[in-house]
C-alpha cells in the first residue's frame, strides 16, 4: 500500500511538472479540444426520445385571458367573442340557404352584356333560372333575417369576382347598418392564380423567368372567416328576427350570388383521425411533386425562385432554373 502511494505521489509529480512546462494559452486549447472530443464521443452513444407532447388546440380558441387596444374605431372581434361567451350567445346550428329572390341589390340576369355568360355558369351550376347581383361601390347586396332564433349565425357567400387586379377582393358584413366587430369591414374573398404557361422563357443568360400570371375568373363558394388565421373557424355573427345583412364593397367588384348560413366544421385531432382509420394502409411509395407544377396560388405575389441544390427537381449546374417557392412571398394559406 505504501509502495503504491509512492508510486501515484510521483505520478502526479511528473503530470505537474509537464503542465507547469506547457504555455498557457497551449494548455487552455488542450483542455477545450479534450471536452469537444469527449462530447462528441458521448452523443454517438446518447439514446433519447420524445413520444409526450401537449396538445395546445384548446387554447388556440380561448379568448378569455385577452388584453386588446382600443384604439381601434371598432371593437375587435377577440372582444366581441368574449362577450358571447359572457352573455352565453349560443349558435343556433341553423343551415339554410338565402336565395337571390329573397336578396336586395342590383340585379344581373343572363342578358346582360357583360356579366351575362357568369350568370348562365351560376344558374347550370346551382341549378336555377334566376339572377345574380352586382355589388360594386354604390350597390351593396342585402337580406333580412327570417330566422326566428337569436343567436350566432356562421355565413358562407358565393361570388364570382370581375376584375383583374392583383389586390385582393375585399368586402365589408354590417347588421342594421352597423359593423358588428373591426374584422367584419375588411373579409377578403380569396382568389386563384394559375401562370399563364407551363413554359418557362430564358433570358440572354440562359435563366429561367416567370410566366406572368392569370386569375381563374369562377364562381366559390367561401365562409366568412378569418384570411389571416388569427381566429380559427368561422366568424360568429349575432342575429336576431329581421336584421338586414348588408354585404358592401371594400375593394374590387364581385357578382353575389346566394348567401347561406352554415354549419361550423370540427376538425377531429389526429389522435382521433387515425383512430378513425386504424385500418387502412401505409402508402411507400415516393411522390415528388416540383414547385413549379402548383395547381394554383391564391396571391398573384406568391412566386418562384432558383435553388442550387442538386436534390431539386429541374437543377441544372451552371443556368438558374427556377425549383423551389420564394418563402418570403408565402405569407397566407392557400
Amino acid at each position: 500500500m505504501k509502495k503504491l502511494s509512492i508510486f501515484f505521489k510521483k505520478g502526479m509529480t511528473k503530470i505537474k511538472n509537464i503542465l507547469i512546462q506547457i504555455n498557457p494559452k497551449r494548455l487552455t486549447i488542450i483542455v477545450l479540444a479534450f471536452l469537444f472530443i469527449l462530447v462528441i464521443g458521448l452523443s454517438f452513444f446518447k439514446k433519447s426520445s420524445i413520444n409526450e407532447f401537449y396538445d395546445a388546440s384548446a387554447l388556440v380558441a380561448d379568448y378569455s385571458s385577452s388584453s386588446i387596444s382600443s384604439a381601434y374605431n371598432t371593437p375587435l372581434y377577440t372582444l366581441i367573442k368574449q362577450d358571447y361567451e359572457v352573455r352565453n350567445v349560443i349558435e343556433t346550428d341553423e343551415v339554410k340557404t338565402m336565395l337571390v329572390g329573397d336578396m336586395a341589390g342590383q340585379a344581373i340576369d343572363e342578358n346582360d352584356s357583360e356579366y351575362g355568360e357568369a350568370v348562365q355558369q351560376y344558374n347550370q351550376l346551382k341549378g336555377t333560372s334566376g339572377h345574380v347581383f352586382l355589388m360594386d361601390s354604390t350597390h351593396p347586396v342585402g337580406f333580412q333575417n327570417k330566422s326566428t332564433e337569436t343567436g350566432l349565425y356562421y355565413l358562407a357567400i358565393d361570388y364570382y369576382e370581375i376584375e383583374d387586379t392583383i389586390d385582393n377582393t375585399q368586402i365589408s358584413i354590417k347588421v342594421n347598418g352597423e359593423s358588428l366587430f373591426y374584422e367584419s369591414q375588411t373579409l377578403v374573398m380569396p382568389s386563384k392564380w394559375v401562370l399563364s404557361t407551363t413554359e418557362f422563357t430564358l433570358d440572354r443568360y440562359e435563366n429561367e423567368i416567370q410566366p406572368s400570371s392569370i386569375k381563374v375568373k369562377d364562381w366559390y363558394n367561401q365562409p366568412i372567416s378569418d384570411y389571416k388565421g388569427m381566429h380559427t373557424g368561422l366568424f360568429a355573427f349575432e342575429l336576431s328576427f329581421d336584421d338586414v345583412v348588408t354585404i358592401e364593397y371594400v375593394n374590387g367588384q364581385l357578382l353575389i350570388g346566394q348567401v347561406y348560413y352554415v354549419v361550423e366544421e370540427e376538425i377531429p385531432s389526429y389522435a382521433s383521425y387515425l383512430s378513425s382509420h386504424g385500418s387502412a394502409g401505409v402508402v411507400d411509395d415516393e411522390i415528388v411533386i416540383a414547385a413549379r407544377n402548383m395547381s394554383y396560388r391564391n396571391d398573384a405575389s406568391i412566386r418562384l425562385r432558383p435553388e442550387q441544390d442538386p436534390s431539386n427537381l429541374y437543377y441544372n449546374t451552371q443556368f438558374l432554373r427556377l425549383n423551389v417557392i420564394f418563402g418570403d412571398s408565402w405569407q397566407n394559406s392557400g
